[in-house]
């Protein structure tokens, strides 16, 4: 299903053979396509996403972005050590720059009782 969503519209249509092709088996093979990704999309939630590491990795992604400028930016220092530490930095900013922030946030929203400006989970993420 997925290469025909990615190949039909690649499809040149120049003769008159090829344009009926196009219509009438084609389009309706595309059409199709799209409808059966979408199904299965909605019917089968990727369980990936939800996996441990995966989820840490979604709590921790702010912090890499800002920790991965760095450490990856420069060609000739490019190397797996670079992104581990990369990571590593992102972790240390995380448990003890950020979190501790939000808490801190959080703490001041329920003190005051006014809504929070951005909804975030610390709850979750401190356990």
């Amino acid at each position: 299903m997925l290469a025909a969503v990615m190949l039909i519209p690649l499809f040149a249509a120049n003769t008159r053979g090829r344009t009926l092709l196009l219509v009438f088996i084609l389009d309706p093979v595309l059409r199709l396509s799209i409808a059966g990704l979408l199904l299965h999309v909605v019917q089968f939630p990727y369980r990936i996403l939800n996996w441990g590491p995966v989820v840490w990795l979604g709590k921790i992604s702010y912090s890499l972005y800002l920790w991965q400028q760095p450490f990856c930016s420069d060609p000739s220092l490019r190397s797996g050590y670079m992104a581990l530490l990369a990571l590593a930095m992102a972790c240390l900013s995380y448990y003890w720059v950020e979190l501790p922030m939000l808490r801190k946030r959080e703490k001041k929203v329920q003190e005051s009782g006014t809504a929070p400006p951005v909804i975030a989970d610390v709850s979750a993420s401190a356990a």
